[in-house]
């Protein structure tokens, strides 16, 4: 139990660092940093062989990214494709579910800005949004969560 919390902390430490260094670079320069996400994700395959062998729930983070790139292509890059490699960072360095949660948690809060900002601020539609930024608060609201199960 002690180990598994051990883990788990290690794991939102990484993804929280890893997404607050893209969130500033995402919201400043409109780009991420490769090396910061490579290294994301290759520390969270590390874990991944530490703690567990690799399970189809793993998947998820592909799939995940599989749609998020698509997206990206479709749309010429209107959904970048930096977003996609950041949702496969965070989905293998905090496991396929978690990592599904905070991109679910994250896609709905930008939907509510989004919705906001269209509504009380009048802005146009096809205005750009970083979506970091809500990646990093649901990153951290699930945090939240977790580890409240523990207290």
């Amino acid at each position: 139990m002690q180990q598994m919390r051990i883990m788990e902390i290690l794991r939102y430490g990484c993804s929280l660092g890893m997404l607050t260094w893209n969130t500033i670079l995402d919201i400043r320069n409109r780009k991420i940093s490769l090396p910061v996400t490579g290294g994301g994700i290759a520390l969270g395959l590390l874990m991944n062989c530490l703690e567990r062998q690799i399970t189809w729930e793993d998947l998820l983070g592909l799939m995940v990214f599989a749609v998020f790139g698509g997206l990206s292509l479709l749309t010429h890059q209107a959904v970048g494709f930096g977003d996609a490699i950041t949702v496969l960072a965070v989905c293998v360095i905090l496991g396929g579910k978690r990592g599904l949660s905070v991109i679910l948690c994250g896609l709905m809060l930008a939907g509510i800005y989004a919705i906001y900002l269209l509504v009380c601020r009048h802005h146009k539609k096809n205005e750009e949004l970083p979506f970091l930024p809500f990646l990093l608060m649901g990153d951290v609201l699930m945090m939240a969560i977790s580890f409240r199960m523990y207290i």
